[in-house]
C-alpha cells in the first residue's frame, strides 16, 4: 500500500514494518487454519497500515485541497477500481461467474462496504481514502493535530458504542470513525520514531532500543498464547476499549523495533514497498489463480495447518511481488497515464494557432 506522498527518502524501516502488516493479513484471512495465529494478528495488522500512513501525514499539506484530493485519488482510489475489476475478471475466467454476478460485483465495488467486496481486502483502499480526506480536512479546520487527535478518540468511542453491527456505511466510512485514532497517533508519532532511529545511533541507544523490543516480544508472546484470557478478563466495557488500544499501541511498537532492527533485509523491504500490489492481489492470486496453477502439475498447495499457513502466505507474497507486480505494474502505468491524458489540455493544432494569430 504505497500511499505515501512525494516522501524525499524511502525510510527502510517503514517499508519492512508494512511488510509485517501484509504477512499478517495474508496469515488472518485464513481464519482458525491459521491457529493461534488468527487472533493474534487481528489484535494490530490492519491498524498497522493506517499508522503507517499517518506516519507522512504531513506531507497532505503541501497542496491545495482540490490537489490533495486529486493526488489521493490517484493514489488509492484508481488503485482500487483498478484490482477490483481485474478480480473480477478473474473470477469470471476461473468460476464461470454469471453475468449477473458481475453486475453484482460491480454494485459492491462502488459500494465499498467492508466484507461485501469481491476482492475482501480491498475495503482498506477506500477507508484509508475516507479515513485521509476526513483527517486533513479536519487538521485545517482546527489547526492542531492533538485536536483532530481527540476527535478521533470521540469518533472511536462513539462507533464502538453505538455502531456494534457489521460494517454498512459506504465505502467503510464507519470503519474509517473507528480508526482514523490510528492515523492520528502515527502523524503525531513520525517525529519522535525520526529521532529515535538515526541512521547511526549510539551502542547504548541500541542495547536500549534491544532491550525494550525483548519486553515487548515477551508480551506479544503473551498475547499470542493468552490474549482471549485477558481481555475477557476485563468486565468495564470504557476499561476494555482503553486496554485495546493500548495493546495495539504496544504490538505497534513492537513491530516498529523488530523492523527498525532487520532495515537492511532487502526481501523484507521489497516486499513492503509492493504492499499496494500484494493487497490488490491477494484475493485473485493467492486464492484463485495459485492454486489452480499449481493443480495443473498435480499439487494442492492449500494449507491445512498454521506452519503451512505461515510458509505459504509468505511464498504468495514473493511470488506475487516478484513475477506478477512488474507486469501488473506496467500495465496500470500505461492505463493511468492513458486516463491522466484524457484530462489534460492539449494545445492548439498548427492550423487552429495561425487562425487565431491571424
Amino acid at each position: 500500500m504505497d500511499y505515501t506522498i512525494s516522501k524525499p527518502e524511502r525510510l527502510a524501516w517503514v517499508d519492512v514494518f508494512k511488510f509485517f502488516g501484509m504477512w499478517s493479513i495474508y496469515i488472518g484471512h485464513y481464519a482458525t487454519t491459521a491457529g493461534r495465529a488468527y487472533p493474534f494478528v487481528f489484535t494490530f495488522h490492519v491498524f498497522l497500515f493506517f499508522f503507517a500512513a499517518g506516519l507522512f501525514a504531513d506531507s497532505q499539506q503541501k497542496y491545495t485541497y482540490g490537489r490533495f484530493l486529486w493526488v489521493n485519488c490517484k493514489r488509492i482510489v484508481f488503485p482500487y477500481f483498478f484490482f477490483s475489476i481485474l478480480t473480477i475478471i478473474g473470477k469470471v475466467l476461473v468460476w464461470d461467474t454469471d453475468v449477473s454476478e458481475i453486475f453484482f460485483m460491480l454494485k459492491q465495488t462502488l459500494r465499498g462496504v467492508r466484507n461485501e467486496l469481491p476482492a475482501p481486502s480491498l475495503w482498506f483502499l477506500t477507508c484509508l481514502f475516507i479515513i485521509i480526506v476526513g483527517y486533513e480536512t479536519l487538521r485545517r479546520l482546527l489547526r492542531k493535530k492533538w485536536l483532530v487527535l481527540l476527535v478521533s478518540i470521540a469518533l472511536r468511542i462513539v462507533f464502538e458504542i453505538f455502531f456494534v453491527s457489521k460494517p454498512g456505511l459506504l465505502w467503510s466510512a464507519d470503519q474509517a470513525c473507528q480508526h482514523m485514532f490510528f492515523y492520528a497517533v502515527g502523524n503525531i508519532a513520525f517525529p519522535y520514531i525520526q529521532k529515535l532511529f538515526v541512521p547511526s545511533p549510539s551502542i547504548r541507544k541500541r542495547w536500549v532500543l534491544a532491550g525494550i523490543t525483548c519486553v515487548l516480544g515477551a508480551y506479544a508472546t503473551f498475547l499470542f498464547f493468552w490474549n482471549d484470557y485477558l481481555e475477557r478478563a476485563i468486565e468495564s466495557h470504557a476499561l476494555r476499549l482503553a486496554y485495546v488500544l493500548l495493546r495495539t499501541l504496544l504490538l505497534l511498537t513492537f513491530f516498529l523495533l523488530v523492523a527498525y532492527f532487520l532495515a537492511d533485509v532487502r526481501l523484507f523491504q521489497r516486499l513492503g514497498r509492493d504492499t499496494l500490489y500484494l493487497c490488490g492481489n491477494e484475493e485473485l492470486f493467492k486464492h484463485l489463480l495459485i492454486p489452480q496453477v499449481f493443480a495443473i502439475i498435480g499439487l494442492n498447495v492449500a494449507p491445512s495447518n498454521a506452519a503451512q499457513v505461515l510458509i505459504y502466505t509468505f511464498g504468495a507474497l514473493v511470488l506475487i511481488s516478484f513475477f506478477v507486480n512488474p507486469v501488473e505494474r506496467a500495465l496500470y502505468e500505461k492505463i493511468q497515464k492513458g486516463v491522466a491524458s484524457l484530462f489534460q489540455r492539449r494545445p492548439p493544432s498548427v492550423s487552429k494557432a495561425h487562425t487565431l494569430q491571424s
